[in-house]
């Protein structure tokens, strides 16, 4: 009888059927345990892929406090507005206090001029501390001028404006009226400056008697005004501007005038009251960089039979200092905005004049008039009287000084450092004529008028 094999795999001689050694047991329940800590790995991995993507790096506390705060604002927070909207702020997580009491105002509605011949703007840059002075240059216009228009104030700040300063300055006016905040990187050192040597060449001129000869806060509005403020967002639709000083006043009623209507009407660019010399070593290096300007651009400056180039450059061909007194004007701002005097002004701005001397506006407006504009494109406002510091202007028109409260003996036009009659005498002859007559039955006595006519 034939026996059944006992190889089979139950069979005792069957080498599986040998016990596990203990080493062998060990090498089994490692192997296990990694493929457990394998499958706890890829299902925690596969809930991350939920909310963070594979290739983000892993973020540190101070990344995870950040979010979590922006995560956790509240509708309370000053800095959510009703429309949902954030403000951006300087940096991440911005202190409470330093928050604004008032947002700033950006944009003018554009159905603010629709009962107005065209879009101009009153502007002024004022600090917080000169609120009175602001009222009082706001309600000078007013009375003389604005009551019956109603143009627009737009009102700049390097600061947020404080909510007592909002209030009080609005009610000095009837017209609708804006409080921007200027753009710090418009207002402080750009990158290209030497702050170290700017700092230097301020504390030098700072010991000499140069007015605001060390100011850093001069150079920056100087520098404001010279060709950054037209980029703010409350000029976006605007036309045509009229600055305006804090300290100022308005001396005549501006009968039956409109200085924005009138500058429109005659295709006029740029308008002034006052013209002065400024001293040369405020604006050292303007013209030496200037003239670098017009080699390199010849090619978009106006002839100087055209121009009043004649007017700002004596027989050397060197700058005289003349220049058309800026804290009064009113222009069109296609001017500033043209590419040809932005050209200009980035050439000025990149060779650190402003900050490594003391440069002003006024100067630098007054050259790119020159350069850039005709002279039927300058305009002279006879009418405005105006007063600032230690500049002034009456008119000389005998029926309007019922209208004045200044004085023609005060006036700056017949002073040494006034250049207003050798400008007319290129845009605006006739006005010198009436000037003349009329200086003549007021002041006859009066000998350095005479001279000047």
């Amino acid at each position: 009888m034939l026996h059944q094999s006992s190889d089979g795999p139950h069979s005792p001689k069957s080498p599986l059927k040998k016990p596990l050694s203990r080493r062998s047991y060990s090498r089994t329940l490692a192997k296990l345990s990694i493929l457990a800590l394998v499958s706890i790995f890829l299902v925690a991995y596969g809930r991350g892929l939920i909310w963070l993507k594979a290739d983000t790096p892993a973020l540190d506390p101070q990344e995870v406090n950040i979010l979590q705060s922006l995560c956790n604002l509240r509708p309370d927070n000053p800095r959510i507005h009703e429309d949902n909207s954030i403000d951006t702020l300087q940096e991440l997580i911005k202190p409470i206090h330093l928050l604004p009491e008032v947002s700033p105002d950006t944009t003018i509605p554009a159905d603010t001029w629709k009962d107005l011949p065209t879009k101009g703007v009153l502007y002024m840059i004022v600090q917080n501390s000169k609120l009175y002075s602001a009222r009082e240059a706001i309600r000078s216009i007013e009375d003389r001028f604005n009551h019956k228009y109603h143009y627009p104030w737009v009102l700049l700040n390097s600061q947020h404006f404080t909510a007592d300063f909002r209030k009080y300055a609005s009610m000095a006016t009837k017209a609708p009226i804006y409080f921007g905040k200027i753009d710090p990187d418009t207002w402080s050192y750009p990158p290209f400056i030497d702050v170290a040597r700017a700092e230097r060449n301020m504390g030098v001129l700072g010991g000499t008697n140069l007015y605001k000869g060390g100011s850093l806060s001069f150079r920056q509005e100087a520098r404001y005004h010279a060709g950054l403020f037209f980029h703010h967002t409350l000029f976006q639709n605007v036309d045509y501007v009229w600055r305006v000083e804090s300290d100022s006043q308005y001396t005549c009623d501006l009968v039956d005038f409109d200085p924005f209507k009138e500058m429109k009407e005659n295709n006029r660019t740029i308008g002034f009251a006052l013209t002065s010399k400024d001293v040369p070593r405020a604006i050292l290096g303007l013209w030496k960089v200037t003239r670098a300007f017009i080699d390199d651009y010849a090619q978009t400056v106006v002839s100087p039979d055209e121009s009043i180039m004649p007017w700002i450059v004596d027989r050397r061909g060197e700058y005289n200092t003349c220049h058309m007194v800026s804290s009064f004007e009113v222009v069109d701002l296609a001017f500033y905005r043209s590419p040809s005097y932005q050209r200009y002004f980035e050439y000025l701005d990149r060779s650190g004049g402003f900050f490594y001397g003391r440069w002003g506006d006024g100067p630098v407006k007054s050259i790119a008039a020159a350069m850039f504009l005709k002279r039927d494109q300058i305009q002279y406002f006879k009418n405005v009287g105006y007063s600032h510091g230690m500049f002034s202007h009456c008119p000389f028109q005998e029926n309007y000084s019922e209208h004045c409260s200044c004085s023609l003996d005060e006036t700056f036009d017949f002073k040494d450092n006034s250049c207003t009659v050798d400008l007319l005498n290129l845009v605006n002859r006739t006005i010198i004529h009436e000037m003349a007559d009329y200086a003549k039955l007021v002041v006859d006595k009066n000998t350095s008028i005479k001279k000047r006519l």
